[in-house]
């Protein structure tokens, strides 16, 4: 006797995933940077899941606030929401457009008021440091590694955000009290 099995097709179709759009995606970053205080996060960028977990690990035993990306448009959604204080670029993953990317988001947080950009690149590469360095990073770190122990680094660049914080938070006091 042969055995026969019915199928449904409704059950072969794939579920529907309701994916945020990007205005809610924004209204949820605004929501969590109102709840976090300001320059207390440490937004890292990479495009390599493991990179991301070993720096996120690394600036959260310094005493920061973790968020990691894996793109310039996450990132800038983060950065909008006015809580980040720091941010750790990758730019040693390959990947040509994501190299592009990461660098255009270091050239974009060049002279930003109370962030500090840290980006780990290349060993070796003296081309890349010099750009990082055209390019206001407060820190080039090259060759960065999964044994490499950053978190010293991160937890100096927390000093001096919480100082630049500090002095911007006691010249504002007053401001507007004249009226």
């Amino acid at each position: 006797m042969l055995a026969t099995a019915t199928f449904s097709i409704d059950a072969l179709e794939a579920p529907v995933v309701n994916r945020p759009s990007l205005a809610g995606r924004q209204q949820r970053v605004r929501r969590a940077a109102k709840r976090t205080a300001t320059g207390s996060v440490c937004l890292v960028v990479s495009p390599d899941p493991l990179r991301r977990m070993m720096f996120g690990q690394a600036a959260e035993r310094a005493g920061w606030r973790s968020v990691v990306c894996e793109d310039q448009a996450q990132a800038l959604e983060h950065i909008a929401a006015g809580t980040v204080g720091l941010t750790l670029v990758d730019t040693a993953t390959p990947g040509a457009k994501a190299t592009i990317d990461r660098k255009n988001l270091v050239e974009s947080l060049a002279g930003r008021q109370n962030l500090l950009t840290v980006v780990c690149g290349h060993t070796n590469d003296t081309q890349e440091e010099i750009w990082a360095r055209e390019h206001a990073a407060w820190m080039y770190l090259p060759g960065v590694a999964p044994e490499s122990d950053i978190d010293p680094i991160l937890s100096a660049a927390k000093q001096v955000v919480e100082k630049l914080n500090k002095q911007r938070s006691s010249s504002l006091v007053g401001v507007g009290d004249e009226f």
